[in-house]
């Protein structure tokens, strides 16, 4: 009795260390991030949050309104950072992992929970997503936690579940539009929950409670709700954010073909779309596009041998993953909007819950020998390939690429928190923004700059003249307010 429960403590010992060391990879990476800083984790974590403090929208592409609301939470409660947002995907990305954790342990059991979590947590695309503080990739932990939230509506049914499980949906949705792309599959999936209890309407009512309260709250805080449906000087706004549709059939199948190759090219060859900018790919080696090919036709015949056999229960998995994976490589590459990979991770979930199914039928000795050797020995090599590129991975963090922000924010070679530290402290000597002693100050953006010193000034409480701008057309030094940029006074 004694060795069996000290096994057991073993077991339970190996997962938490597994849990602490995949954290704690992902805070060096984080931490290895933050020599520079994008132009678009400044617009997504700096800019966009300080417009929206102002109860407005930068534009209608700017429009993923539940991450700024996150970030701003935590600049209200913890004071501003530039990096900030990085620590919030941390620990977005922490809580995901744990939920997984015990979705995977309660369904694969200790033998074999371990490889999908290795696989996963050791991604090289969830990786570097998670470095960035931007929404690129935060429907990945996002889903997580609504899959966890939805096994415990099924376990318990209990009312604040529902509530919370759509309030979960409806901020995952505004953070970033690709979390759409899930909602066919968990809608399925919310459905046969309801169906297994009592008060169905109940349930049904504070579900929906819970899915519009944020996006109702958000219209109702804004000066301006209508520039969040629709801007009409960038035709864009809620749910859509850069993303545009076609016009015609022709343009369909041109956006088609475009977009899977890029999607491609950043799945098994290199990564190369907009803002991903990882050294490798998830599956760049050959032995790994064989292995994925070994797994996804495996997944396929076990699929249709169950079809066959009528054992539709058993189905319901790998049909909502192969119905997720379809749609996330044709509507993620629908629009000629820079495709690529951050819009469609969902192609990787649903690959991967193609292996987790597949290791539950190994697990119930339901695979044959040769098909149970293909799925651990595929696994087994992609695996080894996470681990082979994290090097080159982890070094490429560090350097700079062609989205950094390289002139109000890297001064003199100085980091980006050092450089903010210089422009706010020559603003408090000279109540002026002045970026004419900057080398290369014709590449800052005045929008991002000015946001941030705001921010750091109005949530670190520190004592800050107004932000006056010398205008050269207008010969005279005026206010900067996020009002000048709303007008389009300043360009966008």
């Amino acid at each position: 009795m004694r060795n069996k429960y000290s096994s057991a403590t073993i077991g339970w010992l190996v997962y938490v260390v597994l849990y602490a060391s995949i954290v704690l990879l992902q805070a060096f990476y984080t931490r290895q991030s933050m020599g520079f800083i994008s132009h678009e984790e400044l617009a997504e974590s700096v800019r966009n949050v300080w417009w929206l403090h102002n109860r407005t929208i930068y534009d209608g592409i700017s429009s993923n309104v539940g991450w700024y609301a996150l970030v701003q939470l935590a600049y209200e409660v913890f004071g501003f950072s530039l990096f900030t947002g990085k620590i919030l995907r941390l620990i977005l990305f922490a809580i995901g992992l744990l939920c997984s954790f015990d979705l995977l342990l309660k369904y694969l059991g200790k033998k074999w929970a371990w490889l999908p979590i290795l696989l996963t947590g050791l991604s090289p695309t969830l990786l570097y997503f998670t470095t960035l503080q931007t929404s690129f990739g935060v429907d990945v932990p996002y889903f997580v936690i609504v899959v966890w939230l939805l096994v415990k509506f099924s376990q318990t049914g209990k009312l604040w579940v529902a509530a919370l499980l759509g309030f979960v949906i409806c901020l995952a949705s505004l953070s970033y539009p690709s979390f759409l792309l899930y909602l066919p599959a968990l809608g399925i999936l919310f459905v046969m929950c309801l169906r297994q209890h009592k008060q169905k309407l109940g349930r049904s009512i504070l579900f929906v409670l819970g899915l519009v309260l944020p996006l109702l709250t958000l219209l109702w805080y804004l000066a301006d709700p209508s520039k969040l449906v629709f801007d009409p000087q960038v035709r864009s706004g809620i749910f859509r954010g850069g993303g545009t549709f076609p016009n015609s059939w022709n343009e369909v199948v041109a956006n088609e073909r475009a977009g899977l190759l890029v999607l491609y090219n950043d799945l098994f060859i290199l990564p190369q779309s907009y803002y991903f900018n990882a050294a490798r790919s998830e599956f760049s080696h050959l032995a790994t596009r064989l292995s994925v090919l070994s797994i996804l036709v495996l997944a396929g015949r076990e699929f249709i041998l169950l079809l066959l056999k009528k054992k539709y229960a058993a189905v319901l998995m790998p049909a909502l993953s192969f119905l997720s994976l379809l749609i996330g490589s044709l509507l993620a590459s629908l629009s000629s909007w820079f495709p690529g990979l951050r819009r469609a991770t969902i192609v990787l979930v649903a690959f991967y819950l193609l292996v987790i199914w597949l290791l539950k039928l190994l697990g119930k000795k339901k695979l044959g020998r040769v098909s149970s050797l293909v799925l651990v020995a595929a696994s087994l090599v992609i695996l080894t390939h996470h681990l082979k590129v994290m090097p080159a991975s982890y070094a490429q963090l560090s350097k700079p690429n062609a989205n950094s922000e390289v002139a109000c924010f890297t001064i003199s070679g100085a980091t980006p928190t050092a450089s903010l530290a210089r422009m706010r402290t020559h603003l408090q000597a000279n109540s002026r923004l002045d970026l004419s002693s900057i080398p290369n100050a014709s590449e800052c953006r005045l929008s991002e700059v000015y946001a941030a010193v705001t921010a750091d000034c109005y949530w670190n409480n520190l004592n800050c003249p107004e932000i006056l701008w010398y205008d050269k057309d207008q010969n005279m030094p005026i206010e900067l307010e996020t009002e000048l940029w709303d007008s389009y006074y300043f360009a966008h």
